[in-house]
């Protein structure tokens, strides 16, 4: 139950703050990024960035 916890707490605080995880690869996650924005171009996804709140 407290893993639960820990996950959901950390989940909210990312959304909340609108931050990467600590342990994020930044180079890792961009090339990511870029393959689901090819991908949602080909299904005519609109896909929103969220910048962070200033």
């Amino acid at each position: 139950m407290a893993l639960c916890r820990k996950v959901i707490t950390e989940i909210y605080q990312m959304l909340n703050k609108r931050e990467y995880h600590y342990f994020c690869n930044l180079v890792l996650h961009n090339e990511k990024m870029s393959e689901y924005r090819k991908l949602f171009g080909k299904e005519n996804i609109i896909f929103q960035e969220f910048s962070k709140a200033a």
